[in-house]
């Protein structure tokens, strides 16, 4: 006997018309990886190499969630002290409202805005 799939989970089947957010969010993995070539340091961050830190964002992104991968590269931006160009700055915003975030998630790299 087959068990009915819990709500919203899995491949790209829609319930009741609204696409399921795990599969939306898998769909937004490679463009996440691609962010982790925008880190460039300004200063060191403690205990991980830049090469370190992009590996792992990369490995969390295709084997944990793209959506945790976006939350950590934040933070990478910041320990790096990353320069964030004003078009990179428009661009995580909108990641970040794809992945259902309020303004002040992105927010916190104002300051690295060139």
């Amino acid at each position: 006997m087959r068990r009915p799939r819990a709500r919203g989970t899995g491949g790209p089947e829609a319930d009741e018309g609204v696409a399921s957010p795990t599969y939306a969010q898998r769909l937004l993995t490679d463009d996440v990886k691609q962010l982790t070539d925008r880190l460039g340091p300004r200063q060191d961050a403690v205990g991980v190499t830049l090469s370190q830190a992009r590996d792992a964002l990369t490995r969390c992104a295709e084997e944990v969630c793209g959506e945790i991968a976006f939350r950590f590269l934040l933070h990478g931006f910041e320990a790096f002290g990353s320069p964030v160009p004003r078009e990179l700055y428009g661009r995580l915003e909108r990641f970040g409202e794809r992945f259902g975030y309020g303004p002040i998630v992105v927010d916190r790299l104002h300051h690295w805005v060139e």
